[in-house]
């Protein structure tokens, strides 16, 4: 990362290499990085108005849904395949719990309110209700709940367990809910240890049709920077559900995942895929398998080549919600990128050759051009903060807490 401060560069120790504009570009950075952070600020205290509406397949639901109303409307008896993508999905972003009174589990999932797809097919599948859950906030989009409890998610707990997966001994519980109260108690301790990080399952059963949900709830999309093709990923913070998926994929794509890591920024465990053939058959065999809420990603990113790169990127940004939008490069500062990557080489090749001379010209140009690239990457952040500032103002966003600090930062976006 570029520092604002002290932007100096050395080619050998005896000869320090300084830049004329060197305090102009440091204190524009600067600038620039204050301001984001003031609105950084603003954003995070933007709460979203109330919505009415879940978003799913372009179109919109009416909120709430209540439980009685889908009771009465089941759908057909669930196929295998149908069933093993639900089992994936939950295993991904369900979650089972014991109601305050304790009369019986309630089986939940929480989703972003314009990614309502599987919810909705839960729903269809074993009732329960959907329900507003938590209010829009800064870059944080309201959400909303899937649940279903009594003897409806009984039911629904029974048919979840049915196949090997990491939530199977929860929803056993769930499905087998005793009526003695002490027997209740005894079972609302033994489910919190199987939801503890290190909880190892006797065996999780994958299939494509199972790692089709779970990638709909864990997964990720990426195409590079640098090249036209697709990565994948799928995220999760117990490493043994990551492990079993790997079991299953280096058999049917042998060589083409990595193992489990560890991820260096928080307690997640990752499974990445970065060969792009690889990543194209799977994102196939998880459309024929039934992905259904990162269908849309999956088949734009199945359409990228050498004309489009750029394109795809951004639109799969665009699909991909708002983790880490703001430190997205723009189509500008991706050529400035490509740009910086190339003359590095350049410089590197140069001063292995012995050519000093023309090195130190590279490093000049490539300290300049760092520079540059610092600065317009810290202005397009800025902008793209106002951008999502004005818009959510515009929508009909309030200011938690307003005070004379938050006046003055509002100043900053007009």
């Amino acid at each position: 990362m570029i520092n604002g401060r002290a932007w100096t560069s050395t080619v050998s120790n005896a000869n320090p290499v300084r830049f004329r504009d060197e305090g102009m570009q440091g204190h524009a950075f600067d600038m620039l990085q204050r301001r984001c952070h003031r609105l950084r600020g603003v954003l995070r205290r933007l709460q979203w108005p109330q919505i009415t509406h879940l978003l799913a397949s372009g179109q919109e639901h009416e909120l709430p849904l209540k439980a009685g109303d889908a009771d009465a409307a089941r759908r057909k008896p669930l196929s295998a395949a149908e069933l093993q993508y639900l089992i994936g999905f939950f295993d991904g972003d369900g979650c089972v719990s014991v109601r305050t009174c304790r009369s019986s589990c309630t089986l939940a999932i929480t989703q972003s309110f314009d990614r309502g797809e599987a919810i909705l097919l839960f729903r269809a599948a074993f009732g329960g209700g959907i329900y507003m859950r938590g209010a829009g906030l800064g870059s944080r989009k309201p959400c909303v709940q899937w649940t279903v409890s009594g003897q409806a998610g009984k039911q629904a707990a029974m048919l979840l367990s049915q196949w090997p997966s990491m939530k199977q001994a929860q929803l056993h519980i769930a499905a087998n809910w005793p009526k003695c109260p002490k027997a209740r108690a005894e079972q609302t301790a033994s489910l919190k240890p199987l939801k503890h990080h290190l909880y190892k399952p006797m065996q999780v059963a994958c299939s494509w049709q199972y790692l089709s949900g779970f990638f709909d709830a864990e997964g990720y999309i990426k195409v590079p920077v640098h090249s036209p093709s697709v990565n994948l990923s799928l995220g999760q913070k117990n490493r043994h559900a990551l492990d079993s998926i790997y079991s299953f994929l280096y058999v049917e794509q042998q060589g083409k995942w990595s193992t489990v890591l560890k991820s260096a920024e928080d307690s997640m465990h990752v499974l990445n895929c970065s060969n792009s053939a690889g990543s194209r058959q799977a994102l196939t065999q998880f459309l024929s398998a039934g992905l259904l809420v990162k269908r849309g990603e999956a088949e734009l990113a199945l359409s990228l080549d050498n004309s489009n790169h750029m394109e795809v990127r951004e639109g799969l940004s665009q699909m991909s919600g708002n983790q880490s939008k703001h430190s997205r490069l723009d189509a500008k500062g991706v050529l400035r990128d490509i740009q910086i990557r190339r003359l590095s080489g350049v410089a590197r090749r140069a001063k292995l050759r012995g050519s000093c001379e023309l090195a130190v010209g590279h490093e000049l140009q490539l300290r300049e051009l760092r520079q540059t690239h610092g600065v317009e990457r810290m202005r397009s952040r800025m902008v793209a903060l106002r951008t999502d500032i004005r818009s959510l103002l515009k929508s009909g966003a309030n200011l938690a807490q307003v005070t004379s600090a938050d006046e003055q930062r509002k100043r900053v976006i007009k």
